[in-house]
């Protein structure tokens, strides 16, 4: 150690030392400070975004709500056509959420599915054609017949399920 210092005492300082110590030290001080929060921007920026989204969605649901009020249906005519209608989308409702879908029957589903949306957007057809002025027996039943019409197509659904997998089940046992 006793060499060190010696050898270190000996040494004399650069003559630019001092500008060297001055430029490194004002290149130090002059830097650009990094932000720290980079994140906190970010996530400040994708917050603001989302939330700007969410209003303007939320004001468009507000309109289509006020359009979706002035479709005239028919549970708005009487609250006998009402009850009449609520039995049939229960009934169309709960038919549809006692299939069984397999494999096996899926060609017959698709086929009897497709029928079944036809008819439920010619019942929205209908019911957007509805007038309070126009408003007619003939219209009514029209309606009254298309939600028939879609409760008979799934029973009739159901049953060829039921015979299919009646079929598969007496195919198994042979």
């Amino acid at each position: 150690m006793k060499i060190n210092l010696k050898n270190y005492k000996e040494k004399d300082l650069p003559e630019n030392h001092r500008v060297i110590f001055e430029q490194r030290l004002k290149k130090e001080l002059h830097q650009k400070p990094k932000s720290k929060f980079v994140f906190l921007k970010i996530a400040a920026m994708v917050v603001l975004v989302l939330s700007l989204g969410y209003y303007f969605s939320s004001n468009t649901s507000d309109f289509e709500s006020v359009i979706e009020d002035e479709v005239i249906t028919l549970g708005s005519l009487s609250p006998e056509l009402e009850k009449i209608e609520n039995y049939y989308t229960n009934a169309i409702a709960f038919e549809l959420t006692q299939l069984d879908v397999s494999e096996e029957n899926k060609p017959v589903l698709d086929k009897y599915l497709e029928k079944l949306g036809e008819l439920t957007i010619q019942y929205k057809k209908e019911s957007a054609q509805l007038d309070i002025d126009k408003i007619s027996e003939h219209s009514i039943n029209i309606l009254i017949d298309n939600l028939q019409l879609r409760l008979q197509l799934l029973l009739q659904l159901k049953e060829k399920l039921n015979a299919i997998k009646n079929k598969k089940d007496e195919q198994s046992i042979l």
